[in-house]
């Protein structure tokens, strides 16, 4: 729970598809061990590694946010 919001759990990663979806060319070097959401090591272009995982979907608290007054980027929820 977040300042009285309950957030739904996140949905395992599908690491091929994040990767795909992604700016930056990572490439999958395996599993993280335990979790719940599959995080993964990756490798960036330059060599350094880094673990991808995924958070929830809060895409839904957008429009209360900006009902509040919050300014926000990308488009209208």
């Amino acid at each position: 729970m977040i300042n009285g919001v309950t957030l739904p759990p996140a949905p395992r990663l599908d690491i091929h598809q994040a990767l795909s979806e992604l700016p930056v060319p990572l490439t999958y070097e395996g599993p993280c061990p335990g979790g719940q959401v599959g995080a993964a090591y990756v490798r960036w272009p330059d060599g350094h590694r880094s673990v991808l995982t995924r958070g929830p979907d809060v895409s839904h608290l957008l429009s209360v946010a900006r009902a509040a007054g919050v300014r926000t980027s990308g488009r209208r929820a």
